[in-house]
């Protein structure tokens, strides 16, 4: 930009007489526009293919042209500045999705929660540098009676040593409050996301199972 400005590319259509037009600069131009009568002469607005309306309406195509050709090289160069991820993320064209993990944590998972951080693990990291990598991460471990806090991030370097420190602890009867850490989830988990549930129980809150 600065570059631009000196070197004098930079203008603007100027309408009317108020404010008064400086010389040489440009006028939005047609038959209405006071400022055309100015140096400089005729306008540059692409509002029609009249001659009236738009004096240089014979341009309209070229400068379309030229200005696709701009743009799709300012949003290279943006790309390969920002990278993929970043890139889709300030454009709006991700699917702004999120990637949750409910697990259980009561005794009886004891032998089976490495295994469950190692699968969610995996999970992750398929998705890194890909088209597929969600806007953030949910876990929401839950126990008997109690389930929850929900643990939120964006990094899943930050969301991997969270994972780490789950324990399995405690729990007494069978059942777990599964349905109701899902539904906690799900509260915090966008459309058109993924929900895993690692669990080797039955669930004591089934009177959630169709809410």
């Amino acid at each position: 930009l600065p570059s631009l400005n000196k070197r004098r590319l930079l203008t603007t259509g100027y309408y009317g007489s108020h404010p008064k037009k400086p010389p040489g600069k440009c006028s939005h131009g047609g038959y209405f526009d006071e400022s055309t009568k100015d140096s400089a002469t005729g306008g540059i607005n692409k509002d029609s293919e009249s001659q009236i309306f738009s004096p240089h309406h014979y341009l309209h195509a070229e400068a379309a042209r030229i200005a696709r050709e701009a743009s799709v090289k300012v949003l290279r160069e943006l790309r390969a500045h920002l990278g993929d991820k970043y890139f889709i993320r300030l454009l709006g064209l991700g699917s702004g999705s999120g990637l949750s993990f409910v697990i259980d944590t009561t005794g009886s998972m004891g032998e089976e929660i490495t295994a469950a951080k190692l699968q969610t693990r995996s999970i992750i990291d398929q998705r890194r540098d890909t088209p597929e990598e969600p806007d953030f991460y949910v876990l929401v471990p839950f126990h008997d009676p109690g389930f929850g806090p929900v643990y939120k991030t964006r990094n899943p370097d930050v969301f991997w040593d969270i994972l780490s420190n789950l324990t399995a602890l405690g729990g007494g009867d069978e059942p777990e409050m599964s349905l109701s850490a899902i539904q906690l989830a799900l509260l915090n988990t966008p459309p058109h996301s993924e929900i895993f549930v690692f669990t080797d129980a039955s669930s004591k809150d089934a009177e959630l199972e169709n809410s």
